[in-house]
């Protein structure tokens, strides 16, 4: 049986014909929505959907909270020795066939090297839970492909739009990142602030997966985003 968030019930959810999500729910009052990133599960968010279930919020509809820059922005900044960070970002990119004939003929191996890679605290990924994300990633190579694909296609169509019509993110944001960003020589949060007037930018000093890595600094940007 795959690890599953203790106290929380699991439901199927309709999103379109013929696609299904699996949805982990628990406390109760408005929602917050938790959805997890490359290349995990929904397992990522163990340790703050617990802590935050037990709190029933209030609000969450203007939350945002990512490492990562805003697509149009990341393919800017990805130049010279710091694209070589980014390989599978050109790999995903390719059209339909060679990414996932690559990846797929050994997909552990491809999804392993960003779990390990990526960490700081190998400790956070247990090793029943980095099996469940191998797994899962192995079955939805080429989704996740697509996924990719996409942010150097209709994702950088968008947000090129967006920009040149002046939209922004209306709401309070809060963006927490590892400190990459200023080790690279570029201003992560005058990015994302283009996009984000109402920002507040925080780093945390853990690997990419921050949820599993430094869950309570996680849950205390959250609990001090829904305060806003």
């Amino acid at each position: 049986m795959e690890p599953r968030i203790n106290g929380f019930d699991y439901q199927r959810v309709t999103v379109a014909d013929g696609v299904t999500l699996t949805a982990a729910v628990g406390g109760s009052g408005p929602p917050i929505v938790l959805l997890h990133g490359f290349p995990q599960t929904h397992l990522t968010w163990r340790h703050v959907a617990a802590d935050l279930a037990a709190d029933h919020p209030a609000a969450i509809s203007h939350l945002a909270l990512l490492d990562v820059l805003p697509t149009l922005d990341m393919w800017d900044v990805l130049h010279g020795l710091n694209a070589a960070v980014a390989f599978h970002l050109y790999l995903m990119a390719q059209p339909p066939g060679l990414p996932e004939e690559l990846i797929g003929g050994s997909p552990d191996a491809f999804f392993g090297h960003f779990l390990d890679v990526w960490t700081r605290d190998p400790g956070a990924l247990p090793a029943e839970v980095r099996a469940t994300y191998l797994r899962a990633s192995r079955d939805a190579v080429t989704s996740i492909v697509a996924d990719y694909r996409a942010s150097a296609g209709i994702d950088v169509t968008h947000d090129t739009a967006d920009r040149a019509a002046g939209n922004k993110l209306r709401m309070p944001v809060t963006v927490l990142q590892q400190d990459w960003g200023a080790a690279r020589g570029y201003d992560a949060a005058g990015v994302w602030r283009a996009w984000a007037p109402d920002l507040d930018h925080q780093t945390a000093t853990c690997g990419h997966f921050m949820a599993e890595e430094a869950p309570a600094t996680v849950v205390g940007a959250l609990r001090a985003l829904l305060q806003r």
